[in-house]
């Protein structure tokens, strides 16, 4: 299961016009002995926003004309200190006769058509009494929600003993009239409207708030509670228990269009053989790039703006490449450094009701090739990959910290993994240990800490005493045994990232992915079921999105919290109709509990970052134990599940969430001098240790990121991969051309 390049953009729609006399150049120029071509490159929608290497503030989907910026704005100063910590229950402040709640949130965008107040609360499953939600003077009148949202019965539900006779903490959506808000600072008050005790609203301590953000913050200072009907206010007595002091957790979510977007595209060859790891000598002597937009904005010339920047490398490198340059439809473009090009389109709009819509962009270049000398090399068969990035600002856990070669001795996992026979099997002895070390009962959700979480007993042989082997669930939260899971993969060189998923009107579940390259994918793995899911025709593990595919395939309507699928789509969630299944390594669960996997897939979210052993925050405060609220997560969206309104970062890429890793890419070039390669070679590899490669199935050896190779007559071979810190070794790229003096 490897990826095979044939086109580096989808469906790219390429024409090359052989010969000088095939259509007039854009430069003059000829070169002796050469031949001139002009190249045309014509991009759609999908496949400049599936490709990007970057994307910022914009979005595409299928029914959509263009790529355009995104659409949602939120306004929120409690993430990084939203939820509950591990010794606090009482993050919940009861609204009553004489208690009155104050939010202050300051706006500084146009105030669009449609905006949204959410709210983290709790509804006594009796409540018969109205919440009133002042606006800036304006009275929103709430109904009870087992009268106004038959349909939502999520929120009548009780999980949980803490609060008896209350629901469990969710999000609350409220629409806000035009005209209610304002640009600058807006105040929102919540009170009952009879006095009576029915609604809760969480807060948000400013004593976790370390925990959720990467840098200390000044704290906001927007909230504050009465107690004598809105006379006076205090901020230090917030809580059921009087003795916090922090935010409540209460956001607004513009519908506006952002202000600015960015799309950046990859590096790519603009000399007519971007698809192809091996390249003939051309040179490019001119480029013209050209966008397409639909009506909307199209007369305004700061709507969409591009630029273009070019090198001699399909590698960036500031030494010889030039600096971005604008380009324009009327410009032909003559300073070019070399055959490789990379463009970005900026976004703008000044109206939260309006957006740019780029359908398309065309770029044309004139090239010049030497047709004999290009003959003298020929490719015999190519195996090369995609290099992808992840997720901006994604950062992967060191391999060889202290943290983590602590975690593995002190638990002999050497020993766990003995025998294995593959990858694979050592993936999976790991999350069987997982499953069955033994867990503190209540341990402390912050740090992330499976050094302490994990219990070290030994039996009189030696041995580490193990949990017996029940083939259930955990009793433990699901947190806990998927981290020790994590630290235990990532300390023998595998990535392994957090998984969050959840379904409106059900809990939630998290687990960890493990890069595998064996399969070439990230595959889902959960060490509190002691199970993966595979494909049922392939038998090939799966990932969580392709999990969430399958139910998604199940739903009729879209997923909403006013309408959730639990209650009112009732798909008819069979093992036996599934593609997929859980691999039954041992006896098998209850059908009941595989399926609550599948079930609550609907929203999945990942921390994007897996480096928690060496740098603790930011983690959301409370994972699992309240509604998840933190707002550092990356969320997926389709349109089947759209985007929450709780929430800012989303993708609908599967490259953004699923991105590739450990593979090594290379491009290979003709030079000046017959039979002598230029290789550059590219990487996605975490904590690389060195690149490797062998000639002619000669020995591996290292070699740098740019080398030349020199060509023998007949048969040239050579492979590539990369190996990391920790010893693992990634998989081959490979190469081998025929070679004719």
């Amino acid at each position: 299961m490897k990826r095979f390049i044939t086109f580096a953009f989808v469906s790219l729609s390429i024409w090359i016009l052989i010969g000088p006399v095939a259509c007039k150049p854009l430069s003059a120029e000829q070169l002796p002995g050469k031949a001139n071509n002009r190249i045309l490159i014509s991009l759609n929608a999908e496949q400049m926003y599936q490709n990007a290497l970057r994307l910022q503030n914009v979005w595409w989907e299928p029914r959509d004309v263009g790529i355009h910026l995104t659409k949602g704005i939120l306004i929120q100063n409690d993430s990084p200190g939203c939820g509950r910590r591990d010794d606090d229950a009482g993050v919940f402040e009861v609204i009553s006769e004489r208690t009155i709640l104050k939010k202050d949130l300051d706006i500084n965008e146009q105030i669009p058509q449609q905006a949204t107040i959410v709210f983290i609360g709790k509804e006594k499953v009796d409540n018969t009494n109205s919440l009133e939600v002042v606006v800036n003077g304006k009275v929103i009148s709430v109904q009870p929600s087992r009268l106004s949202l038959p349909d939502a019965k999520q929120y009548q539900q009780v999980l949980g003993s803490e609060w008896k006779g209350w629901s469990w903490s969710r999000w609350h959506y409220l629409d806000v009239p035009v005209g209610y808000l304002r640009k600058g600072r807006n105040q929102i008050l919540f009170r009952s409207e009879n006095g009576e005790p029915g609604w809760a609203v969480m807060v948000a301590d400013y004593a976790d708030f370390h925990k959720g953000c990467t840098k200390a913050q000044t704290f906001p200072q927007s909230s504050g509670k009465s107690e004598d009907g809105g006379k006076t206010w205090r901020q230090d007595n917030l809580g059921s228990g009087g003795n916090i002091s922090g935010e409540y957790v209460v956001r607004v979510f513009l519908g506006s269009f952002r202000s600015s977007g960015l799309l950046v595209s990859p590096v790519m060859d603009a000399a007519g053989e971007e698809n192809l790891s091996f390249k003939t000598r051309r040179r490019l002597l001119a480029l013209k790039l050209k966008m397409e937009q639909s009506p909307a904005l199209a007369s305004v010339p700061e709507a969409l703006s591009l630029e273009v920047r070019s090198g001699d490398s399909p590698l960036y490198n500031s030494g010889s490449w030039s600096q971005w340059m604008a380009a324009r439809p009327d410009i032909t473009i003559r300073d070019l450094r070399g055959r490789y090009v990379q463009w970005r389109i900026k976004f703008s709009s000044h109206d939260p009701e309006e957006s740019p819509q780029l359908t398309r962009l065309t770029i044309e270049g004139d090239v010049a090739f030497d047709a004999i000398h290009a003959k003298t090399a020929k490719l015999v068969r190519e195996h090369n990959v995609d290099v992808v990035e992840g997720p901006q600002g994604y950062t992967y856990e060191n391999y060889r910290s202290v943290y983590l070669e602590q975690f593995r001795r002190r638990f002999k996992l050497d020993d766990v993994v003995a025998g294995a026979k593959s990858e694979w099997d050592r993936q999976l002895r790991l999350l069987h240990w997982a499953y069955l070390i033994p867990l503190k009962k209540n341990p402390k959700i912050f740090p992330w800490d499976p050094n302490d979480w994990a219990q070290e007993e030994y039996n009189s042989e030696g041995s580490l005493v193990m949990n017996e082997d029940k083939h259930q669930p955990r009793e433990v939260m699901c947190l806990f045994p998927n981290v020790v899971l994590m630290a235990a993969l990532q300390s023998f060189g595998y990535a392994a990232r957090h998984i969050n998923l959840n379904s409106e009107g059900m809990s939630g579940h998290e687990i960890v992915e493990v890069w595998s390259d064996e399969y070439d994918k990230w595959v889902y793995l959960d060490a509190q079921r002691d199970f993966y899911w595979y494909d049922k025709k392939t038998h090939i593990p799966v990932s969580t999105l392709e999990i969430h595919q399958v139910l998604v395939n199940q739903l009729r309507n879209v997923e909403t919290w006013r309408h959730p699928f639990v209650f009112t789509q009732q798909p008819q969630l069979r093992l036996e109709d599934l593609p997929i299944a859980p691999a039954e390594l041992y006896p098998p669960y209850r059908a009941e509990d595989e399926l609550f996997v599948v079930a609550t897939s609907s929203h999945i979210r990942m921390v994007p970052r897996s480096d928690m052993f060496s740098n603790p925050s930011p983690i959301p405060v409370s994972q699992g134990r309240e509604v998840w609220c933190w707002d550092g997560y990356l969320n997926w969206a389709d349109s089947k599940v759209p985007p929450l309104e709780q929430f800012s970062h989303y993708t609908n890429r599967a490259k953004d969430f699923d991105w590739p890793l450990n593979q090594v890419r290379y491009t290979a070039e003709e030079t000046s001098t017959p039979g002598t390669l230029d290789v550059f070679l590219e990487n996605d590899m975490p904590y690389l240790k060195s690149l490797l490669a062998r000639f002619d199935g000669k020995e591996w050896r290292t070699v740098d990121s740019h080398f030349q190779w020199k060509l023998q007559e007949g048969a040239n071979s050579f492979e590539v991969r990369g190996i990391n810190t920790a010893g693992v070794e990634g998989p081959i790229s490979s190469l081998t051309l025929g070679y004719q003096p």
